[in-house]
């Protein structure tokens, strides 16, 4: 069985805890509930979308890359592997920060 790269979630859980947060002020901050919340961190689900992980790597102040990947990618070859990490460099760069925009945006409709 080939393994995804969302198969070994250790990474998101050692991020979180090391902001601070609880799984239930991430599950807010990202908009999902606790228990979907849960499940990826336990590697039992994943994010549905890439802006996801986008979000989850800079509200935790760590890399998609670093989230998703260990040393190499399991089940995939070095040359899919380096694919999906230009990929994910990419996204980061064509999407500063959704988590600040959303929040920006939210406070400006309230107003």
């Amino acid at each position: 069985m080939i393994k995804r790269p969302w198969d070994r979630w250790e990474r998101l859980s050692e991020s979180r805890k090391k902001t601070g947060m609880t799984q239930k002020q991430v599950a807010e901050k990202l908009g999902v509930g606790l228990l979907a919340y849960n499940r990826w961190e336990n590697g039992q689900a994943a994010p549905d979308s890439i802006l996801t992980v986008l979000e989850l790597s800079q509200l935790l102040n760590v890399s998609i890359d670093y989230l998703l990947y260990n040393d190499s990618v399991a089940g995939f070859s070095a040359e899919e592997a380096e694919t999906m990490r230009e990929a994910a460099r990419i996204i980061e760069k064509k999407f500063p920060n959704p988590v600040v925009e959303e929040k920006t945006a939210k406070k400006q409709a309230a107003h």
